[in-house]
């Protein structure tokens, strides 16, 4: 009897923003993420790693044996990783591709695609194309990728399929890794033979007009879909980019995965390409000032309005020590109830001193992030907890410190030693929020959030502030973007000139 087919399983995820202070550490990732090695990767239920899940349960269902190598996941974008963690990470999936070499019939790699390391941009790149190496040409390798991937060049050639997820809020980790591994269970039999063909355009968007349920990245993706079905194409991913990314090559890239027919993944790369080219203006970003955003909250009797500081995003890099919204609502002579967040250690351990019931005056905010300043306030402390808590699936569990609610007149601040996760509700339910009791919550995110928030607000409306994740591109200090790049050159009147991969 012939040997089970064997697909060696290894991946990592980490956004980089290079505009975020420090370095990402396996001690940050253990503490807001999670980090596996062997079997152990595969321990988690569907619910929290669903690209894992879908890998494993096609291979019982195709009879394939796993090997099971590393995978970690950094909740929170921020600088870049240890070069040497990614070094382990690497070995482990290398040692194991040079261990079964002999029975190897494919590899799987569930990864995110913008990861940095402090020595290395484009480590998925350098792992593909090390892999591709060593197994030559024959053994298929499929990787599967969030949206915000820094496609490059080098991961195409690397890679027989990369797929990318379809919607932003994600929600279809588990659908991605199914398609990517049927991909690669009908390469291992020779029924096809998958390539990619990479179009890079010289686009760069930032992440609130990522959003897959609305224009217009809804017709994008939809477009992609409507490509998928047509008669050779196995998959059609539309890569929008981590925006806070300050490298060489950066800006959307599509990805099309033929049965061998590079023709038609160029034809194809192309038509999505342009159609994306054609309505870039649609992604910039026009946001509401802080008055007008109050204003309105104030005036229209709903509740809770939700205000999206995207500039400030914890998940795609921000601190969350921003303060500007603070500030505005302090200054207003009318009582706005409302519900934020800032981090601020020094902040918690004066109100964790004073304890419950305690009426104090200090500074909040303004510690972590050079653009913000402190503001100081006077409030009681109404509650303080522990920051360990679970996220809503799929997230990992994070532990933000210590945490202390403080109440400013009618503004509660909830007050953490480390950043809050705003893609869902739980650090306000954590404190004992209802949220239908605020005229404004604040949520710091450029997008993410929608997937939580949508069906509970009443308005949402985004804030024009300043941060490291701010959506006006150009005015945040880039200085290593290969130009030209739309929209830092207004005036670029064509997508590519002819970087094709």
């Amino acid at each position: 009897m012939s040997a089970r087919p064997l697909v060696v399983v290894g991946g990592f995820k980490h956004e980089l923003n290079s505009f975020a202070r420090g370095i990402t550490t396996l001690e940050d990732i253990r503490r807001a993420g999670y980090y596996a090695e062997g079997p152990d990767i595969f321990d988690a239920p569907r619910s929290k790693r669903p690209e894992l899940a879908a890998i494993r349960e096609i291979a019982e269902r195709e009879g394939i044996d796993l090997v099971p190598t590393v995978h970690f996941h950094a909740l929170f974008a921020g600088g870049p990783i240890e070069h040497e963690l990614y070094e382990h990470a690497k070995a482990l999936i290398v040692g194991a591709v040079l261990e079964h070499r002999d029975r190897l019939t494919g590899i799987m790699l569930p990864i995110h695609g913008a990861t940095v390391t402090t020595r290395e941009d484009d480590p998925e790149g350098d792992l593909l194309a090390t892999l591709r190496a060593i197994v030559g040409p024959d053994i298929p390798i499929v990787a599967t990728f969030d949206t915000h991937v820094h496609g490059t060049a080098r991961m195409a050639a690397a890679a027989d399929a990369l797929v990318g997820f379809k919607t932003q809020p994600h929600t279809d980790h588990y659908e991605a890794a199914t398609q990517g591994m049927e991909i690669l269970v009908r390469a291992m039999r020779g029924e096809i033979h998958p390539v990619t063909t990479h179009r890079k355009i010289r686009m760069l968007t930032s992440a609130e007009r990522h959003d897959t349920s609305h224009q217009p990245m809804k017709g994008l993706i939809d477009a992609s879909r409507v490509m998928e079905r047509r008669p050779g194409v196995l998959a059609v991913s539309i890569f929008t980019t981590q925006p806070w990314m300050d490298l060489p090559e950066v800006g959307w890239s599509v990805e099309v995965v033929t049965d061998g027919d590079r023709s038609l993944g160029r034809a194809t790369a192309d038509e999505l390409a342009r159609m994306a080219w054609e309505i870039r203006d649609e992604f910039l970003v026009h946001k509401s000032s802080l008055p007008a955003a109050l204003d309105r909250a104030a005036s229209s009797g709903l509740r809770p309005t939700i205000f999206a500081d995207g500039a400030d995003s914890t998940s795609a890099g921000g601190n969350g020590d921003g303060t500007e919204l603070l500030e505005a609502l302090l200054a207003r002579p009318d009582r706005i109830d409302a519900l934020l967040t800032i981090t601020d250690a020094a902040a918690v351990e004066r109100c964790v001193a004073a304890g419950l019931g305690a009426e104090l005056e200090l500074p909040v905010g303004g510690t972590l992030t050079e653009l913000f300043h402190p503001v100081r306030v006077r409030g009681r402390v109404i509650a303080l907890a522990l920051g360990d808590m679970q996220l809503d699936p799929p997230w990992s569990p994070t532990d933000l410190g210590r945490m202390a609610l403080l109440r400013v007149g009618s503004i509660d601040v909830v007050l953490s030693e480390r950043k809050a996760w705003h893609l869902d509700t739980v650090v306000y339910r954590h404190m004992g929020r209802e949220l239908d009791r605020y005229q404004v919550i604040q949520v710091k995110s450029a997008g993410g959030f929608r997937f939580r928030y949508e069906a509970l607000a009443a308005e949402i409306i985004e804030i024009a502030t300043i941060g490291p994740c701010d959506s006006d591109l150009p005015r945040l200090p880039f200085r290593r973007i290969s130009r030209p790049l739309w929209p830092f050159d207004a005036g670029l009147a064509e997508p590519w000139e002819d970087d094709l991969g």
